[in-house]
């Protein structure tokens, strides 16, 4: 008795290794590009601790500067992301802003102050 062929799922296994292969390719392009990216990088990495190294010797504590650039880079972020914002996003913030002026406690919050700055 001959044993019976068991019948194909219906995929092609070439097929899917050119999926895979395609993708791999894809993927070993993107590290590439990210290493190029991080090389080029790398000195300016070097001149920010040169400048952490100038706040230090100015009497700037290391933690205390850390803390400040972080500070700095959100309100950089939240400043892009408001002003990023349109259509009814950006009339519904205003609208809030408008009731923020009207009611002055909410302007008098650092956060408050700022989004009054960012659309001001």
């Amino acid at each position: 008795m001959a044993s019976e062929a068991k019948p194909s799922n219906g995929y092609d296994i070439k097929k899917i290794d050119g999926y895979l292969d395609r993708m791999q390719n894809i993927e070993d392009e993107c590290a590439s590009i990210m290493g190029k990216a991080m090389q080029e990088c790398k000195s300016l990495r070097e001149d920010q601790k040169e400048i952490k190294e100038e706040a230090k010797n100015a009497g700037i504590r290391s933690k205390v500067f850390n803390e400040l650039w972080k500070a700095r880079k959100a309100v950089l972020k939240s400043e892009s992301s408001l002003s990023d914002l349109d259509g009814d996003d950006r009339e519904q913030i205003e609208e809030i802003l408008r009731h923020a002026n009207d009611d002055k406690s909410f302007g008098d919050t650092p956060f408050g102050a700022h989004l009054l700055s960012v659309f001001s």
